[in-house]
């Protein structure tokens, strides 16, 4: 896969050295080594001769042997495949390690010595290759960078510094402006630049070999100009929130939600703008500030669903989702997860859109298929919000296994792996999605293998499909919980599609309708409750619209100054007085609705605690090294927030806490049989 992405992105690779077992050689025996190359490309046995000569310079304690029609059983065989001069280094064939892939293959067995000179003559190989090794002396270049004038120390300053043969070094000034760098001896030119200053140059500097060279910098400070402008939504015009930064700057502003203007003071300089508002697809913009400019922003919004391709391309099974959703006339954007275990998209990438539609296809292990855990955590809060997953990965359960997030959010109790074995679909009746459709049959794409599971849904899940007409297997169940939904096929939706599009239209336009994808009301936010308490302040919109929902508060003076969760808790203001907080709420289509208003805290004023509840909620028998969880309630619930202690006996389990709502739940595990006394102290 690595090597395939390599080729389809140019990606110019001078050499590689696939090194596989070289740690083993027979005690007493010649230490060979085998070089494997191709005669189909001439440049890997080149590589190999200029392993081998290396061997010979260094004199290592090696053999090399060089087999030009090599081996293709190992990693540098895919690199062959795409043009690539890759080499095989590995142990003699007549010397394999007789430990390996047994519980005796330890370091005890591996021939150290050996290893390293394998690693040694490697190093040589790609230095000797790419022109690395150090042709002279080295030197050093040091010196301070200041401001004009002034001479102030400029921290963080950047000092490029170029050889005569065009290889630049990068040196970066401490706290008093100080740099230094090591460099081979000879004539440099060297650019220091710091944000905020004109940068300088200097050419014709000398180093010398073990010897320091002192250069030093004065910077000028830059002109500032005035970069201003609107942010609002491409064809109807919306002044939107959003914010504005700049490329190299520290600079970070946020238009105003009333109007969508904004304006901000940079040096001169080069630099691009980027443009994100919530809902809407970012933008961004290369300028040049050398005077007051206007830059103006029409944000498009986003559309009703994220694509997100997470199959690693084996097989590629991205063209069915897209043919079905072009079918079906839906816009969508799409996001490529890329090869192996990495990330999907972040909570700010899923957020704005109303459906996640996330594939794995036929990819397996190491937590490749489908969510990983930071994904699962982004889901989950994605979902809070009013959002809806589609979510079709065979191998997703095999990979994670039974994660809290499959159990409360797709709804899953149980699960087999691989133990699907459906040829066909049959709906469930009375089912949102199942209801009515199929039989369907199943037809697998090439090299997309059935190892669909059996999935068990859980208390409030429903089972979609299943594999026979009166029972069978569990294949698929999706769920409902407030303004969420999940649709989970544990056995994937490609193969009806691939068997009859016309089925798979179905299938997936009856996910769709029942997300609700297209229908959209606009938030308004109704009214917004505050709940005061002294300096402190939890506030609680009301609002109406269609999810999933962002949320943007800004409080003037409060700390934290600003919030994206629904309802704000523990927003502390410093001293007594009426201070403006903002709500900028944004939902499909890119709506938007903004409530400004005031709250007056008087920090002399504290509501004070009238009593304390504690319960037990974990019934039933309680053994030794069982959680047991309690609950607490704060009256009145405005005395927020509060500072609590949990005592077990004579020993404090939770010290000092602070409480930010009147309910909350804490669980202890009491490691030995005997009876105690659990003391809440507010």
């Amino acid at each position: 896969a690595y090597a395939q992405r390599a080729y389809n992105n140019s990606e110019n690779i001078a050499g590689v050295l696939n090194l596989d077992m070289i740690a083993w050689n027979s005690p007493s025996s010649s230490r060979d080594i085998d070089l494997h190359a191709t005669t189909s490309i001439p440049a890997t046995q080149d590589l190999a001769q200029l392993f081998s000569d290396v061997v010979a310079e260094y004199n290592l304690d090696l053999v090399p042997a060089i087999t030009p029609s090599g081996s293709s059983a190992s990693d540098h065989a895919s690199f062959w495949q795409y043009g690539y001069t890759a080499i095989l280094g590995i142990e003699d064939f007549s010397d394999f390690n007789p430990y390996y892939h047994t519980t005796n293959d330890l370091l005890q067995h591996a021939d150290l010595d050996y290893f390293t000179e394998f690693v040694k003559a490697s190093i040589g190989a790609f230095a000797h290759m790419n022109g690395c090794l150090i042709p002279s002396g080295l030197g050093y270049l040091d010196g301070t960078v200041t401001e004009a004038g002034s001479g102030t120390p400029i921290a963080g300053a950047e000092i490029a510094i170029q050889s005569a043969g065009g290889n630049t070094f990068m040196a970066t000034t401490n706290g008093s402006g100080y740099y230094t760098r090591t460099l081979l001896s000879g004539t440099y030119t060297a650019t220091a630049v710091a944000y905020g200053y004109l940068p300088t140059t200097i050419t014709s500097i000398s180093v010398a070999t073990d010897t320091v060279t002192t250069q030093n910098f004065s910077l000028t400070a830059a002109p500032t100009y005035i970069v201003s402008g609107t942010v609002t939504e491409d064809g109807s015009g919306t002044p939107l929130l959003a914010q504005v930064t700049f490329d190299g700057s520290p600079v970070v502003i946020g238009t105003d939600p009333a109007n969508g203007t904004y304006q901000a003071e940079l040096p001169q300089g080069d630099y691009t703008m980027h443009v994100t508002a919530a809902a809407h697809r970012p933008a961004e913009r290369a300028i040049t500030v050398d005077q007051n400019q206007v830059q103006d922003f029409a944000l498009e919004t986003l559309p009703c669903i994220l694509l997100v391709d997470d199959d690693n391309n084996s097989p590629d099974v991205q063209s069915y989702y897209t043919a079905a959703l072009d079918a079906l006339g839906y816009d969508y954007d799409l996001f490529d997860v890329g090869g192996g275990a990495g990330n999907g998209p972040t909570l700010a990438e899923l957020q704005g859109y109303s459906i996640v539609i996330w594939f794995s296809g036929d990819k397996y292990g190491s937590t490749s298929a489908g969510p990983n855990a930071t994904d699962e955590t982004n889901l989950a809060t994605y979902l809070d919000g009013g959002g809806h997953l589609f979510l079709s990965s065979q191998d997703y359960l095999y990979d994670m296994t039974l994660t809290s997030f499959a159990q409360t959010y797709l709804g899953v109790a149980s699960f087999t792996n691989d133990s699907g074995n459906a040829t066909t679909k049959y709906g469930l009746s009375g089912d949102p999605i199942g209801d009515g459709l199929g039989p369907y049959s199943l037809t697998y794409p090439t090299n997309f293998s059935d190892y669909g599971d059996i999935v068990n849904a859980a208390a409030g899940a429903s089972l979609a499909f299943q594999s026979g007409a009166n029972g069978g297997n569990s294949l698929d169940i999706d769920k409902e919980s407030g303004a969420w939904k999940t649709v989970f096929f544990g056995t994937s939706w490609v193969p009806i599609y691939n068997n009859n599009a016309d089925n798979g239209l179905a299938v997936l336009q009856r996910i769709l309708s029942w997300f609700g994808c297209g229908a959209c009301e606009a938030v308004q936010i109704v009214d917004v409750a505050t709940a005061v308490n002294a300096c402190t302040v939890n506030f609680t919109p009301t609002y109406v619209g269609t999810p999933p929902f962002t949320w943007d508060w800004t409080f003037q003076g409060g700390t934290p100054a600003s919030s994206n969760v629904e309802a704000p808790t523990g927003i502390h203001f410093g001293s007594s007085g009426t201070y403006t907080y903002t709500l900028a709420m944004n939902n499909c289509s890119g709506n938007m609705d903004v409530y400004v208003d005031t709250v007056t805290v008087d920090c002399a004023a504290c509501t004070l605690i009238t009593d304390v509840m504690l319960t037990q909620v974990t019934t039933g028998t309680v053994s030794a090294g069982d959680a047991v969880t309690f609950a607490m309630e704060v009256l009145p619930a405005t005395a927020v927030p509060y500072n609590y202690t949990v005592m077990v006996g004579e020993t404090a389990v939770i010290s000092g806490q602070t409480g930010l709502t009147n309910t909350l739940q804490f669980t202890h595990t009491f490691a030995q049989a005997d009876s105690y006394t659990v003391t809440v102290s507010v």
